[in-house]
């Protein structure tokens, strides 16, 4: 079969995708969500699920992803390509395609494979990814592949029957998903002291937190603890905790109108106006304007803004003139 020249641009027009076709494949069986059943105001939504047929030949690239695209191979050896390097995923393998990365996919050393895939999108995505550390993953392996495939099938049927709720209830789905692949990527990347730390801090977001706490409950030395964290993650364990913070606080605004000043105390910020100027300092936007972006699009923030509390624009106004 010959291969065919495949260009088109999705999102808007925002992403382009290229590549190579071979008489009919790759093969799609997928379940969309499209129009008015996309549940644009959900925080995570899976816009497309089912499984894709490749032969030698087939080839896609993906120019500024608007979406993560969850690809969970079945058959074959796929070659996939991102942030500048390049994989073999075989059976029970798993690779991501980013939000905002450029990325290629192929069959490799086969004839024919098939893999498992499930785009998502939302406003929370970001903020999980950046939470959970999947944002600096381009391939694992899932550690309970038999449950994997059980959420797959789940979606697909969510999808293609769309009962009542069906966006939410494969909402859930996502983020049930996105928490297994965070652990799966942890198990790989990180040592078990580390990850029992930055499990224990994920359950302290609603207070402060002291090195000397970390210190005296890990058993551990100050030296030993900085050393760790500026090994696997790159930062001081205290700023770690509070990068947890902002991004509990970013999905905090992204879902619901809590003021800002509530969303401080609840993340154990005891001053809101320092709650506020350290979430700009990180993120370049104030909550107030983080929220209305989230909510509304950076175009309608004017219109919006009615929707707000009058404490969140006195908060947000004394943060600024500090």
């Amino acid at each position: 079969m010959a291969a065919r020249k495949y260009v088109r641009k999705i999102d808007n027009g925002e992403t382009l995708l290229e590549g190579y076709d071979v008489g009919p494949y790759p093969l799609h069986h997928f379940a969309y969500v499209t129009g008015s059943e996309s549940g644009s105001n959900l925080p995570l939504r899976v816009i497309s699920t089912g499984d894709d047929e490749w032969v030698m030949g087939c080839w896609r690239r993906r120019q500024n992803a608007q979406l993560l695209s969850i690809e969970f191979v079945v058959e074959g050896t796929f070659s996939f390509r991102q942030n500048g390097h390049e994989y073999r995923i075989g059976p029970q393998g798993m690779f991501l395609v980013q939000p905002g990365r450029d990325s290629e996919i192929a069959l490799v050393d086969c004839e024919y494979g098939r893999k498992r895939v499930m785009e998502i999108t939302g406003s929370l995505l970001p903020s999980l990814l950046n939470m959970t550390g999947l944002c600096h993953c381009d391939q694992l392996i899932p550690s309970r592949p038999d449950w994997i495939h059980e959420q797959f099938d789940l979606a697909f049927r969510i999808n293609h029957d769309t009962p009542s709720g069906f966006m939410r209830m494969n909402s859930t789905v996502a983020y049930e998903l996105l928490l297994e692949l965070a652990q799966a990527a942890a198990n790989i990347r990180y040592p078990p002291i580390v990850q029992e730390i930055v499990s224990y801090m994920q359950h302290k977001l609603g207070r402060t937190l002291s090195i000397s706490e970390l210190v005296q409950h890990f058993g551990i030395s100050r030296a030993s603890l900085h050393r760790l964290f500026k090994k696997h993650m790159g930062q001081t364990p205290i700023n770690c905790f509070i990068e947890m913070k902002i991004d509990a606080a970013k999905a905090m605004l992204a879902e619901s109108f809590v003021s800002i000043k509530e969303i401080a105390y609840r993340l154990g910020f005891r001053n809101p106006l320092y709650f506020s100027a350290e979430f700009k300092k990180r993120t370049g936007l104030s909550p107030r304007a983080y929220r209305l972006q989230q909510h509304y699009g950076s175009t309608s923030q004017q219109k919006a803004s009615s929707h707000l509390t009058s404490s969140d624009t006195r908060t947000e106004k004394n943060a600024a003139d500090k």
